[in-house]
């Protein structure tokens, strides 16, 4: 915004406007009450802007709400139900041919909440489309995520060993939380957070802080390391692992976790 520009005023939906003159005030406890007794009647326009204030205040429990609702429930088999994006999702899931496997089910849809999420968490300046006309902009955003994948997938099957890095997150082990000695860093939230990255950078995140193994060794019979497991060198560990900070840091609960660890 230049010196001499003025705001953008948000268009927004005649509901929403509506909802929000409504709405308790922002930072208040009747405001979650609001969202656990109603919350599944607002807009999703509505629901934007009650989280991108909440993450400005700073407000965990009401964004985390605010995510299930837009999100919907998890059945446990890679899909949803409920929510205001699943059947925009798995509409586009099956037009790019990611709903016959569960693994690729799992991996298109925690991408597009990602997406979702940055575009949230961007505000009202950057993305005031999610405020506006929700859906046409998480169209837009579930195609360019669709069109991403088809052209990884595209790529691997030219046969490509530079990008034939995949793994089997499902097999990870869990951890044990009593003896991980970063299990003070590893919050449940940041696990969370984790699970929701792109499958390079999670699996990847997942062994080497959750599972606290080593990057790489010396040693070449010596198979548990990050390394070994994802079949790639340890340089592309690290890379995968940069890469997961800078996406955890797009949310600011996660960062203020972080950073109060001393986790860069």
């Amino acid at each position: 915004m230049t010196e001499h520009s003025t705001p953008r005023i948000i268009d927004r939906p005649i509901r929403a406007r509506q909802e929000l003159s409504e709405l308790p005030p922002a930072d208040s406890r009747a405001r979650e009450q609001c969202l656990r007794e109603r919350g599944h009647t607002l807009s999703p326009e509505t629901l934007v802007r009650i989280a991108r204030e909440a993450c400005m205040a700073g407000d965990r429990s009401v964004v985390q709400q605010c995510g299930r609702l837009l999100y919907g429930k998890p059945l446990g088999n890679g899909r949803f139900t409920e929510g205001h994006c699943e059947p925009m999702i798995t509409s586009h899931g099956r037009h790019f041919g990611f709903s016959d496997k569960e693994e690729d089910r799992i991996e298109f849809r925690a991408r597009c909440h990602a997406a979702l999420w940055q575009a949230i968490m961007a505000g009202s300046e950057k993305k005031p489309f999610f405020e506006e006309r929700f859906y046409a902009a998480l169209k837009g955003l579930v195609i360019d995520v669709g069109r991403s994948m088809a052209a990884e997938r595209d790529r691997h099957a030219l046969n490509d060993p530079a990008l034939d890095e995949s793994s089997d997150y499902e097999g990870v082990a869990p951890v044990d939380w009593e003896s991980d000695p970063i299990s003070g860093i590893v919050t449940e939230e940041i696990k969370d957070a984790i699970r929701r990255l792109p499958a390079p950078e999670r699996d990847a995140a997942w062994l080497a802080w959750v599972q606290d193994w080593k990057i790489e060794s010396k040693d070449p019979n010596e198979q548990r390391t990050v390394a070994a497991a994802l079949k790639i060198t340890g340089r592309m560990v690290h890379k995968r692992l940069s890469d997961a900070v800078e996406r955890l840091r797009e949310d600011p609960i996660i960062t203020r976790i972080m950073d109060d660890h001393g986790w860069s």
